[in-house]
């Protein structure tokens, strides 16, 4: 076989390895969406089988092309294919439900296919560990997205307990207003224009548009099963992309994805030096943020097609040149930002610091390309972003000059964790890199740079800099800040797992056959025992909601009452911790007609309400219909929740804007309350009843012709039109 031949096969072996992984990924994340659902909500299994499928036919393409070898052509590499289908995702609504349909038929078929040649060509015993390796992180990934993105969709849950979290209320009033309106706003008193990176919300707006689904369930459907996936497609595709361009996978074609690639990979995403900054974001994981998720995957999308394109330089070069300088690059820059600014700031760092490294200044080409970029990038920032750059337009306060505010204001400061432990897989890579290539002499780091072989070290380090630079000066409240400074970890370790089979550990002493099997062993316990820490923690909380919603609304039910005090009087006791009586609950919680118990609950009934009208009323409708809820009436219907994110519930789940929902009471000044008139305490009439004529005149005077008002006594909406 010939050194192309091989390294084509070994590719195409890797690439295979990955797309399964990242379909199993998906398929626990389509069984955990039809389990969330049991008992209570109208499960459904056919948008699951719809999207799992939709998951699979995107996920393989790239391994089905790389079987006819004719088709190894830029345009269609495997970099580009994944941006081939969001442009699908974002754009193509009207191709129709069929398309949609047939393309996941034919996902089903190449995930089938492929798993066939998988346990044909690949399979080996060992693939068994791994197997159940990719069990508890399919358990980790899918419910880092169900604990807190997911779960607060439920009614049920919404219905009967306390939900604190804003986010995804938040989120999905964006997207029910830029799906009816076209733009973004939350529709707490009309839909003013809000400046905010909302390309995520575009594109759930238009999966639940194809889909035929609410956008609530295109968040808690698509986001788990086919985005979560995608990221980690994309970032094991950069690995194997760096892999392929330094010749790594030819040269140690047995550490492709094996025992020591795992062991890393799942410290980085585990966690397994667990702190305030770890996970990404600010105590929390990066996972929990879908536009940060998608923007980090358009990230890796680019560099991968970048370095497809560098690798490429021979063959058909100023064929794909203008195509990728032009075109690609300032339309990519653009795109990561739409989903997510501080995303965008770091690459356009990257863009410059490459211009100048490579010395690209030299050519005319790449100096247009460069104000194309910058082009893109201004008129992008100014698309999102509030600024008062040209004329005044801002309502909130990020974004202005504060120094250090990131270290001094926003939380108490862990300084070993954040310079010690944050930066822990920078620190590593570089460390390994230094040693493999001697670099602490001066002439070979001389070499090295001039032969840009530091230039991982270097692209590495950049990343970090420009990452930083906004939290040195920027009123970046909360944990705003580390959406620019996260993109490091995702970096360093793409490096450190790149290069993982080209460190050689020379120095540590040849272990005997027999202890390596006794060290592996030892691993796959203490893999397990790390998985199952963290797991636990993530499972609980995104099951937590869905079984305490069930059993408090078995509690507030008459009926269960009175079995509850028949059992208590039969087994002497005041609590629930007779083992039969848990039974029972048990039984009655996981019986799949549930309905009765929730007919009987106001709050569930009002939700079930908004989304019948979401439903029932089309686009044009919606365009000139507020909602009208009684405020004062929130104490009657006992919402669980927290002030300011109550108004968020109407737009959420009905699609429609409402008209005087801020509230009185509630002190906020984030999530879009600053692009409305507040009703401020002590003003005349600030606290009335409006009746409907009165609230019918104010939606007019907003360009809006009727109103949905909230009658209690009916416990359904009036349509008032005069």
């Amino acid at each position: 076989m010939e050194i192309a031949q091989l390294q084509a096969y070994l590719y195409r072996r890797s690439l295979l390895k990955i797309s399964l992984f990242v379909c199993f990924l998906a398929t626990h994340a389509s069984v955990m969406a039809w389990l969330m659902d049991y008992g209570f909500e109208q499960v459904a299994e056919e948008k699951i089988i719809l999207i799992t499928g939709l998951a699979y036919f995107f996920l393989l393409i790239p391994c089905f092309k790389n079987y006819f070898t004719y088709l190894n052509n830029f345009l269609i590499s495997d970099a580009l294919l994944p941006l081939y289908a969001l442009f699908f995702l974002l754009f193509c609504s009207s191709l129709g439900i069929y398309f949609w349909k047939v393309s996941s038929f034919l996902g089903y078929i190449l995930f089938i296919f492929f798993l066939g040649v998988f346990f044909k060509e690949y399979w080996q015993s060992y693939h068994l560990g791994y197997l159940l390796v990719f069990t508890f992180f399919a358990l980790w990934a899918s419910h880092i997205g169900w604990a807190y993105a997911a779960s607060p969709t439920l009614l049920v849950n919404l219905a009967t307990i306390e939900v604190h979290k804003l986010d995804p209320f938040y989120h999905f009033s964006m997207a029910e207003m830029i799906k009816n309106f076209g733009y973004p706003s939350t529709g707490f008193d009309g839909v003013p224009f809000m400046y905010y990176h909302w390309g995520s919300h575009f594109l759930f707006a238009n999966l639940s548009q194809f889909l035929k689904i609410s956008v609530v369930e295109s968040y808690f459907l698509t986001y788990p099963i086919f985005f979560i996936p995608l990221f980690f497609y994309t970032f094991l595709l950069f690995i194997l992309q760096i892999r392929n361009y330094t010749g790594i996978n030819y040269k140690y074609p047995k550490r492709d994805f094996g025992f020591s690639f795992w062991f890393v990979f799942l410290c980085i995403f585990l966690q397994v030096f667990k702190h305030l900054y770890s996970g990404g974001l600010l105590g929390f994981n990066f996972l929990t943020s879908e536009s940060l998720t998608i923007s980090l995957s358009l990230m890796l999308i680019l560099l991968n097609t970048s370095l497809t394109f560098w690798q490429n330089k021979t063959q058909n070069w100023h064929k794909n040149e203008y195509f990728f300088l032009f075109i690609f690059l300032p339309l990519s820059l653009a795109l990561i930002g739409w989903f997510k600014v501080s995303t965008m700031f770091v690459v356009a760092g990257w863009i410059a610091f490459v211009f100048f490294r490579l010395k690209l200044f030299a050519q005319w080409q790449y100096w247009l390309s460069g104000f194309l970029s910058t082009s893109a990038f201004v008129m992008c920032y100014l698309f999102t972003v509030e600024t008062d750059f040209l004329g005044s337009k801002s309502y909130g306060y990020e974004g202005k000059i504060s120094w250090f505010h990131f270290y001094r204001h926003t939380h108490s400061f862990e300084y070993f964790n954040f310079f010690g432990l944050y930066f822990l897989w920078f620190y590593l890579f570089c460390s390994l890199y230094f040693l493999k290539n001697q670099l602490w002499k001066w002439n070979k780091l001389k070499i090295s740079w001039q032969k840009n072989q530091t230039f991982p070290l270097e692209f590495a380090t950049v990343t970090i800099i420009i990452g930083i630079i906004p939290s040195l000066f920027l009123y970046l409240s909360g944990g705003n800040a580390m959406y620019f400074m996260c993109i490091q970890i995702f970096i360093s370790a793409a490096f450190l797992l790149a290069f993982l089979p080209s460190f050689e550990f020379k120095y540590l002493p040849k272990i005997h056959l027999t202890l390596q099997k006794s060290l592996k062993f030892l691993f796959i316990i203490g893999a397990f025992l790390l998985m199952y820490i963290n797991v636990r923690e993530v499972v609980y909380r995104a099951i937590e909601q869905s079984i305490k919603s069930k059993k408090q609304l078995l509690a507030n039910d008459k009926t269960f009452e009175k079995i509850q005090k028949e059992f208590q009087e039969i087994y002497f006791t005041k609590s629930l911790s007779n083992d039969k009586v848990y039974q029972y609950v048990e039984f009655i919680m996981l019986n799949p007609d549930l309905k009765p118990f929730l007919e009987k609950n106001e709050r569930y009934h009002f939700l079930q309400k908004l989304v019948q009208i979401n439903q029932k009323y089309s686009k044009a409708d919606k365009q000139k219909t507020l909602v009208y809820l009684d405020y004062s009436q929130e104490k009657n219907l006992n919402f669980q929740l927290p002030c300011y994110v109550l108004p968020f519930i109407i737009p959420s789940f009905s699609g429609f804007a409402q008209i005087n929902g801020m509230l009185l009471h509630c002190p906020f000044g984030a999530y879009g309350y600053e692009y409305y008139t507040p009703r401020i305490k002590g003003i005349v009439n600030a606290e009335k009843i409006y009746s409907p004529k009165e609230i019918l005149q104010k939606a007019k005077e907003k360009g809006f012709s009727q109103v949905l008002y909230w009658n209690r006594s009916k416990q359904n909406f009036d349509l008032i039109t005069q």
